[in-house]
């Protein structure tokens, strides 16, 4: 039982890093172009950047791009499970 254990702790880990990496990693170009909006010769070209990467988020979450990046982190959070639990059926027969 212990054994199930683990692989379930190592599952509920894999899915939490793999849905916040994603989120995390667009949170911080988002902030990035924020924050060359406020250099002026930048101003312009942060202002079509931003407005490009929203309708790209836009475009995942049916208009809004607070649901866009969400389902692309839950999508990377299912696709990371899936290894996950892959690399640990496929290799058990390597740890007896």
């Amino acid at each position: 039982m212990t054994s199930w254990l683990q692989v379930l702790r190592s599952l509920i880990l894999t899915a939490i890093v793999s849905f916040l990496i994603p989120l995390g990693l667009m949170g911080a170009v988002i902030g990035l172009v924020l924050l060359a909006n406020h250099i002026a010769p930048l101003a312009t070209f942060s202002q079509l950047i931003l407005q490009r990467l929203l309708q790209f988020l836009g475009v995942f979450g049916g208009g809004d791009a607070l649901e866009g990046i969400l389902t692309i982190g839950l999508a990377s959070g299912v696709v990371g499970t899936l290894f996950d639990a892959f690399a640990y059926f496929r290799y058990s027969g390597l740890r007896r």
